[in-house]
């Protein structure tokens, strides 16, 4: 999973966080290092042993201290594994 926010000032930090069957799974934290106003991009990725009655959420946070839009560039992809 992935998210990009638009105009993260330096020294930002920003969150992503997966839930699974809503339990805290993993979360990754970046701080925005560069100077001046620009998108703060956040990725995870992690491998879950899943049935059909499991789910994901997936959550994002800034410390920008106003609302920020999120840009085109946030997806999510999974995929089944059978046979082993």
């Amino acid at each position: 999973a992935g998210i990009s926010f638009q105009g993260v000032p330096q020294d930002t930090q920003g969150y992503l966080f997966l839930y699974y069957n809503g339990s805290a799974k993993t979360s990754v934290r970046v701080t925005q290092s560069y100077n001046g106003n620009i998108g703060m991009a956040l990725s995870l990725s992690i491998i879950l042993d899943m049935n059909a009655t499991d789910y994901i959420q997936i959550y994002a946070q800034h410390r920008a201290g106003s609302n920020k839009n999120l840009e085109g560039h946030n997806w999510f992809g999974a995929t089944k594994i059978v046979g082993l």
